[in-house]
């Protein structure tokens, strides 16, 4: 149930990690990843507060989270 505009997909072979973290920060979102980001603490700390990174991703045309469901405003 997650609308369309609120997905971003970095294309294959672009490094992602910078895009996503800037993205995140500008929009004031979650990120959905399998990755911890651990090395770009000093630069997005904002990646080791609870909840900002959602265990996830995008597999046989579906997205899939494992998080709560997200409250509708």
């Amino acid at each position: 149930d997650l609308p369309i505009a609120r997905v971003m997909v970095v294309s294959k072979g672009t490094p992602a990690d910078q895009v996503i973290l800037a993205a995140a920060r500008d929009k004031k979102a979650q990120v959905v990843t399998n990755d911890r980001f651990r090395d770009w603490i000093d630069q997005h700390p904002e990646v080791a507060n609870e909840g900002y990174l959602v265990q996830g991703g995008y597999r046989a045309g579906r997205l899939w989270l494992n998080a709560p469901p997200a409250k509708r405003q």
